[in-house]
């Protein structure tokens, strides 16, 4: 299973916002750096820093918007034998096989992993966009875990047993 976290279409508006941006902080802030430089009779050198900041940062923006910085996209990718997912375009790439999991907790923003050397993983579902698919996301995680007898939320697949009627 392979789930796009952030569409194409916000992809397209957050790329606007960029260009957008950049352009504005490159507008500020050479006006910014030509007015210290050449309109005052002494400049200052803080002043001059921040107005070139403001145009490198504006640089970086625009980049971004025309994509000559790539943005990574942002998934959720599950399979018999790992999770994969990363959940921010600026984020770093997870992966979890399955069978070095020793406990799902699942809450209404995050999902733990509890490995079995003892560290901990966390997925903020909190940070996917679209709440439905957040809720699908941490459905399929819980069903995955019960098939492969993971204990989920403190309760161990083991524990579970049905009473028949007497």
């Amino acid at each position: 299973m392979y789930i796009n976290l952030y569409p194409h279409k916000q992809l397209d508006k957050t790329k606007s916002f960029f260009s957008k941006s950049g352009f504005f902080l490159i507008a500020g802030g050479s006006y910014s750096l030509f007015n210290e430089v050449w309109f005052r009779d002494e400049t200052r050198l803080p002043m001059s820093v921040a107005a070139a900041s403001l145009v490198v940062g504006g640089v970086v923006g625009l980049c971004v918007g025309l994509d000559k910085i790539r943005l990574k996209d942002a998934f959720f990718s599950m399979n018999p034998e790992q999770i994969r997912f990363r959940l921010t375009v600026y984020g770093r790439e997870q992966s979890l096989l399955w069978n070095e999991v020793a406990s799902v907790s699942i809450s209404t923003y995050q999902v733990v992993f509890l490995m079995k050397n003892g560290k901990q993983v966390k997925m903020r579902t909190g940070a996917i966009q679209a709440e439905e698919v957040a809720h699908h996301v941490q459905t399929s995680i819980r069903l995955a875990a019960m098939e492969k007898r993971i204990a989920v939320n403190g309760v161990s697949m083991g524990q579970l047993t049905t009473s028949g009627a007497s």
